[in-house]
């Protein structure tokens, strides 16, 4: 598949961090749009597609500990039905917490769009290993044409120091954010292992309007410590 992307990558500094991921609102009409959407030009012959992904890191110090937070919100369309296990999340962790599980699916009902939700009767934890664990769930009345939307949070000590983020995967997706909020005291670098040529553009207007097959606008702010990585489809 060749997808065309819009990298803006925009890495700051961040001086007080106490702030939680900016929640993104999606109202009826969005998602009466995506039921009665059959094929998108990204891939005609996807069997789903992540119409948004957004992983938010917040790493803060707590009781004298650094404290990893990670939420992740994903809204999906399922195309066909070899994609219908995509309800069925399975997360493994090894976490202090994990909490906020929301998940619901839409269909539509003649005009209306109806939405099922994820009971908490529907959501079971798996002890894997001693450290490990994993949290099940499915959200319910899922079909072909349904859009599934589902997010959670994890917390956990801090350990690991690699954070990845998949621009595209098996499933093609139309927007993609990740970011990470880290103390003053932290220092992180970004490696890119985009295959293709990228270009650098310092608006993002710019990128928009370019022919390349990547394009990014990468922006630093001294008065914050934040990491943000925003992909759009041209």
């Amino acid at each position: 598949m060749n997808y065309r992307l819009l990298l803006c990558i925009k890495l700051c500094i961040l001086l007080i961090i106490g702030f939680s991921a900016a929640a993104q609102e999606f109202d009826k009409e969005y998602f009466k749009k995506h039921l009665q959407t059959k094929v998108y030009a990204i891939d005609t012959n996807a069997s789903a597609v992540i119409l948004y992904e957004n992983i938010y890191t917040h790493i803060a110090y707590e009781d004298y500990k650094i404290i990893k937070k990670q939420t992740v919100h994903k809204i999906i369309k399922i195309l066909k039905s070899d994609a219908l296990d995509l309800a069925n999340v399975h997360i493994y962790h090894n976490s202090i917490k994990m909490e906020n599980v929301v998940g619901n699916t839409y269909n539509m009902a003649g005009d209306k769009v109806i939405a099922t939700t994820l009971k908490k009767e529907d959501q079971m934890e798996k002890q894997i290993t001693k450290y490990y664990s994993s949290k099940n769930f499915s959200l319910p009345g899922v079909k072909v044409g349904s859009v599934i939307d589902y997010s959670y949070d994890i917390i956990t000590s801090y350990r690991e120091v690699l954070f990845t983020w998949h621009v595209q995967e098996e499933y093609p997706k139309l927007e993609s954010i990740f970011s990470i909020v880290y103390p003053y005291s932290l220092e992180f670098t970004s490696i890119s292992h985009i295959g293709a040529t990228r270009k650098e553009y310092d608006l993002e207007e710019k990128a928009e309007n370019a022919n390349d097959s990547f394009a990014y606008v990468k922006r630093t702010y001294s008065q914050f410590q934040k990491v943000y990585l925003d992909k759009k489809e041209c």
